[in-house]
């Protein structure tokens, strides 16, 4: 399935996007959940865009279920973040901004030992993730094994400047938009760092099945 504008997920089995199921030695379906940012509707499935080619996207849209009545909890990505994994709106937890870490990691209301990692762990699944998941929760907490999340966009060009515009009167505000093309290999990338994490676990053997997350920074406006 794919939610609309801000923060997009796919399962390669099940929640806000598409999911994948394999099975592991226990006889369990092994989940593999793929978080994007930012992410809307103009993939080819869903009517696609002159400029946006997703042919991968298309493909695991045509082998499971394609949701064209989505809806993110939030406007950005913090809020929706915290509603997704926990499966509470945002007036329940309270969370309508980018959410800090301690506040969240306190809460035993909504978060600590309740997020969708921690419903698989009791149910006897080795729980892993990589990159942007949790945004506001310590990871540490959330995963049996976190492969990190690789800062910044990437290697930085040698000259030039990155372009960030601040409205004036205006507390915070501003754009991440890059400088342009990066001349180094896709594999310096954080969210191909991500990828090559995740891929040498899915490659791994073990008797207990798995729930990895796996979370993506771009195309993030």
């Amino acid at each position: 399935m794919i939610v609309m504008r801000i923060t997009s997920f796919f399962f390669l089995f099940f929640w806000g996007g598409s999911v994948s199921v394999c099975f592991g030695a226990s006889g369990k379906s092994n989940v593999l959940f793929i978080a994007i940012d930012d992410l809307n509707d103009w993939v080819g499935c869903l009517g696609g865009h002159p400029q946006a080619l997703t042919p991968n996207i298309d493909r695991l849209a045509k082998r499971g279920m394609l949701f064209t009545n989505a809806h993110c909890q939030g406007p950005i990505c913090g809020p929706s973040r915290a509603s997704l994994l926990s499966g509470y709106y945002p007036h329940a937890t309270g969370v309508y901004q980018q959410p800090t870490g301690k506040p969240m990691e306190k809460d035993k209301t909504f978060f600590h030992g309740r997020l969708i990692p921690h419903a698989f762990a009791r149910e006897g699944y080795l729980t892993l993730g990589v990159g942007k998941i949790t945004h506001g929760y310590s990871a540490k907490l959330a995963f049996d094994s976190y492969g990190g999340k690789f800062a910044g966009s990437g290697p930085k060009p040698d000259k030039g400047k990155r372009f960030n515009y601040f409205l004036p009167d205006v507390p915070w505000t501003g754009t991440q938009t890059d400088w342009g093309a990066f001349p180094e290999k896709d594999e310096d990338m954080t969210d191909h760092k991500a990828a090559d994490w995740a891929v040498e676990r899915l490659a791994e053997k073990g008797k207990e099945p798995f729930f990895l997350a796996v979370g993506f920074v771009r195309p993030h406006v």
